[in-house]
This record gives C-alpha cells, sequence and structure tokens, in this order.
C-alpha cells in the first residue's frame, strides 16, 4: 500500500502521523475537514483533498520502451518519407511528442536511425527464434522468409533498410553501423542454417560461408526488387524464388566436394 493511499484517504483515527493527516487531508482554510460519525462507525475513507503526493510524485516512465516507440516510429516516417524527408519535427509529430521530448532521448537523427536499426534487427532476431522454440527442426524456408517483405509490417522494416543502405556510402559512422548489421545478419542466418540443415556441420568452413553467404546477398537482393516494385513481387512469388534458390543452394553443397565454387566451375 503506497504512502499516499494512507495519508490521503485514511480515517483521522488511522496509524498515519499527525503531519501526514494534517498535510494531505487539510481545506482550503487550513483546518482538517470533519469527519462525520456515520463515516467514523462504518469506516468509509474520506475523499482525498489537496494531496501534494500526488503532485511530488513523478509519472513512472519506462525510458527504454520509449526509446524503442520513438525508434519504431522513425522506422514507419523514413520508410514513407525517405531518409532526408525523415526530420526530428516529423518524426515527433508522428510520434506524438515534441522536438524537446525527443532531444531527450536522441542527441540526433542519426541516432534514432541507428535505434531504429538496432531495434528492427532485435525483432528479426525474436522472430526467428520463436518458430524454433516450437518446433524441433524448423523449416529454413519459413525462418528465411521472416526477413523478407511479405506483409505490410515486415514492408516497413525492408524499406527502412533499403533507405539506410543509400545513406551507407558518404557516412563512416553508418558505415561502421553497417558492418556490425552485417555481421549480426550472417550470425542470424547461419544459426538458422545449423539448425535446419544438420548436415551443413560436416561442411568445411569455406564451404558453410559461401552459403551463408549466397543466402544473405541473394535475401537482400530480393528485398530491395520487393520494396522497390511491390506489385512485381507480391508476396507468394518471393517465397517461390527464396524456395528455388534454398534448392539449388542446398543440391550444389550436398553434390560439391567441400571447396568453394571455382571460376573454371561457374563457368567465368
Amino acid at each position: 500500500m503506497s504512502p499516499c493511499w494512507w495519508a490521503c484517504r485514511s480515517p483521522l483515527r488511522s496509524t498515519c502521523s499527525p503531519a501526514a493527516r494534517w498535510t494531505c487531508t487539510r481545506t482550503d482554510s487550513g483546518r482538517p475537514p470533519r469527519t462525520s460519525a456515520s463515516i467514523r462507525t462504518t469506516q468509509q475513507l474520506p475523499r482525498p483533498r489537496n494531496c501534494q503526493y500526488h503532485r511530488l510524485m513523478p509519472k513512472i516512465v519506462d525510458h527504454a520502451q520509449r526509446r524503442d516507440e520513438i525508434a519504431l516510429v522513425a522506422c514507419r516516417v523514413v520508410a514513407e518519407h525517405g531518409f532526408d524527408g525523415a526530420s526530428m519535427v516529423r518524426i515527433a509529430r508522428a510520434a506524438g511528442y515534441t522536438t524537446g521530448m525527443l532531444a531527450h532521448y536522441f542527441d540526433t537523427k542519426q541516432d534514432i536511425i541507428i535505434a531504429a536499426l538496432r531495434l528492427i534487427l532485435r525483432r528479426i532476431d525474436e522472430r526467428l527464434t520463436q518458430p524454433v522454440a516450437a518446433r524441433a527442426r524448423p523449416d529454413l524456408l519459413a525462418l528465411l522468409t521472416e526477413a523478407l517483405p511479405v506483409d505490410e509490417h515486415r514492408r516497413t522494416e525492408c524499406a527502412f533498410w533499403t533507405t539506410f543502405w543509400g545513406q551507407v556510402s558518404t557516412d563512416k559512422r553508418l558505415k561502421r553501423i553497417n558492418s556490425w548489421v552485417h555481421r549480426e545478419y550472417l550470425r542470424l542466418f547461419e544459426r538458422c542454417l545449423i539448425q535446419c540443415w544438420p548436415e551443413c556441420s560436416q561442411w568445411s568452413p569455406a564451404k558453410r560461408e559461401q552459403v551463408l553467404r549466397s543466402l544473405v546477398t541473394f535475401i537482400n537482393g530480393l528485398t530491395a526488387s520487393a520494396v522497390a516494385n511491390e506489385r512485381d513481387w507480391p508476396a507468394a512469388r518471393q517465397i517461390e524464388q527464396l524456395r528455388l534458390q534454398v534448392h539449388l543452394l542446398r543440391a550444389w553443397a550436398k553434390g560439391a566436394a567441400g571447396a568453394p565454387v571455382t571460376r573454371q566451375a561457374a563457368g567465368a
């Protein structure tokens, strides 16, 4: 039970201190309110009067959750208006906050973008992990589909990704962030590969890396194409092409001798 409850709502003969009763139950005239006999006998609680606890206690705010909310709004704003059009003012307005509130959590727009990148990567990680807990041997195609723009929610995430890629070449800090994101992407997909294809544990490191990088490169290219040409790339077509790529890679990996593809073998 909070001290405010006791100070505001306990009868005058409660365990509250005299100071608390005087501070939180006094009337505008400075005198304690009268308590009727019926209230005293039935132990009903008087209404709070001018509670200083309520005025002084700050509202409890989950700052990490609020940062995530702002970052998620930034994803939608960037996906809709582009990187240059996603100003601090526009992000604040879409989030329902003032620019001063945004400045309390992020110094620059770039900081918001970086927070949004980390949020999306974390959300993808969660989506790739949840199906694994439900099944002993998940399907690789189903897991990798989580990274494609096959619905409105994931299309927003992917549109944000492709917009971010356009800024990487001119910003050193974003280059470093992009390198980190790429490494995390490889780590996530490698985990999926090991869980879905147990035979890959017998592959050489070079062979496993080649299959992994081929998957990531294909997904990145398919993502960019689907975001740029939504009508040409409905969800069914995206999944169909991903299924073909996964099938070809697995067939090659099973038939290869363990060495990576050479230029001669590739017909170069």
